[in-house]
């Protein structure tokens, strides 16, 4: 699954990401065009 949104949400998806088991990188200020992958 694909999610593209501002940096606000990305922070938020994040913790709720690793509260659910997955892995990825911390996403202190989201980058215009980076791709954060967080796999389970």
């Amino acid at each position: 699954m694909l999610i593209v949104s501002h940096a606000a949400l990305m922070m938020f998806m994040e913790k709720e990401l690793l509260k659910r088991g997955f892995t990825g990188p911390k996403v202190k200020t989201a980058e215009n065009g980076k791709l954060y992958l967080f796999e389970k």
